[in-house]
């Protein structure tokens, strides 16, 4: 058999600084994983802001 295809989309959260695009990042997040989603959330490798190293 085969699947359909169904396809996924990518969405941006931008704003200024204290806007508020992480805790809506976390809500959609939130709400996704309540309603049994798959998801995925990228972070670039570059950012190292909360590194331990």
């Amino acid at each position: 058999m085969y699947q359909l295809y169904r396809p996924g989309y990518i969405e941006v959260i931008s704003g200024c600084m204290f806007a508020g695009k992480t805790e809506e990042l976390i809500r959609r997040i939130k709400v996704l994983e309540f309603a049994k989603k798959n998801i995925l959330v990228f972070k670039p490798a570059i950012d190292n802001r909360y590194s331990e190293t």
